[in-house]
């Protein structure tokens, strides 16, 4: 890696700052997310802070003697790639880590090479100077591999949500079909769901979780008769959102706080409650295929109700907290959770009770 200068100083600062912006306005859009027990805006200032001091570090290793469109796109790349270990690494741990130890490798290798060569001087003062030189020779090569690894993080992680794919999700398999006998399903699945238990909870890495939480929900699915499978998958949301459904996708998303969190209550009541939501959309979709005079029959009331809601939902952000708490989707997914969360309960408290005997 040569050191040459294909750019002026004003000119290689406009473009540098230029870059940065222009990799924040594609990175957040496409592949930011929340870090771990930290809200939206937090998560935000963060970025900013690891942008601003690498764009500081970059700029003073490179304006003297690497002004080029190379260190352009690597001092580019490294803050969003930084970002992206810190962001994704309960997703793709796997990906990151072998990731991390290539790049250790590859870095450790071309530093070797560089500073293990003969030098062909005598005076302590060039000598030194030899030295100095090869050191920032090794700390523009390590910032360049390091961008390409970046770079291979964040266009996977690019491409997996470009088509929507969760970042997290459990091993265990969402069911598909309609479970005839629903206390034979959740008797089968009791050595799974008992892992709410606080006892069992604290003991489970997030991962186990969620699959504590994927039996939990194709059980709901049984019990409330839903006709589709129902996904769970887990996200940082920010402090605010506990948990979202997706009735396009079946999917319902978990945050990773609560997750993370040793108290399994809060991960037990936000997955009833937006399970019932997924029953909530079932219900209406049967209305829907009514013919009309049956739609006004009295027994579908509240069904009504639900459709009326779903069809014009009301979202916290736009509308206000009261607004979107008081609708009924809501509040019936609330009352439901909350008294399902304490049967589920109760029903591991008493298994584990009956299999310590």
């Amino acid at each position: 890696m040569r050191n040459v200068n294909t750019l002026s100083p004003k000119y290689y600062f406009f473009l540098s700052v230029v870059c940065m912006l222009w990799g924040m306005l594609v990175y957040r859009p496409t592949v930011f997310r929340c870090l771990l027990f930290r809200t939206f805006n937090e998560s935000k200032a963060i970025l900013w802070i690891i942008c601003g001091v690498c764009f500081v570090v970059t700029y003073l290793l490179t304006y003297k003697r690497r002004r080029n469109y190379v260190s352009l796109i690597t001092n580019t790349v490294l803050p969003f790639g930084i970002y992206s270990l810190m962001a994704y690494d309960d997703a793709h741990f796997l990906l990151i880590s072998i990731l991390e130890i290539a790049v250790m490798a590859v870095c450790f290798l071309y530093c070797l090479a560089v500073i293990v060569r003969k030098i062909k001087r005598d005076d302590f003062e060039q000598v030194m100077k030899v030295i100095k030189n090869r050191l920032y020779h090794c700390a523009l090569g390590m910032k360049c591999v390091a961008a390409v690894g970046f770079s291979v993080l964040i266009g996977y992680i690019y491409v997996l949500n470009a088509f929507g794919v969760p970042s997290v999700v459990p091993a265990v398999e969402p069911t598909e079909t309609v479970a005839e006998n629903k206390q034979a399903v959740l008797s089968e699945s009791m050595p799974v769901i008992s892992g709410i238990d606080e006892s069992e909870w604290e003991k489970l890495s997030s991962k186990k979780r969620l699959d504590v939480l994927q039996t939990l929900a194709n059980v709901e699915k049984t019990q409330q008769g839903i006709s589709h499978e129902v996904l769970v998958c887990s996200e940082p949301l920010g402090f605010s959102t506990y948990g979202t459904y997706n009735h396009k996708t079946h999917t319902v998303t978990i945050n990773s706080n609560v997750i993370a969190d040793d108290d399994a209550e809060q991960a037990v009541i936000t997955l009833c409650h937006e399970v019932r939501h997924a029953y909530q959309h079932d219900v209406a979709d049967a209305y829907l295929s009514l013919d009309k005079e049956y739609q006004q029959l009295g027994i579908f009331d509240d069904v009504r109700k639900y459709y009326e809601n779903l069809d014009d939902y009301k979202q916290a952000s736009k509308d206000g907290f009261d607004e979107y708490e008081s609708q009924t989707v809501e509040a019936d997914s609330r009352a439901y959770s909350e008294k399902k969360a304490e049967f589920y309960f109760e029903q591991a408290k008493k298994y584990l009770t009956d299999k310590n005997k």
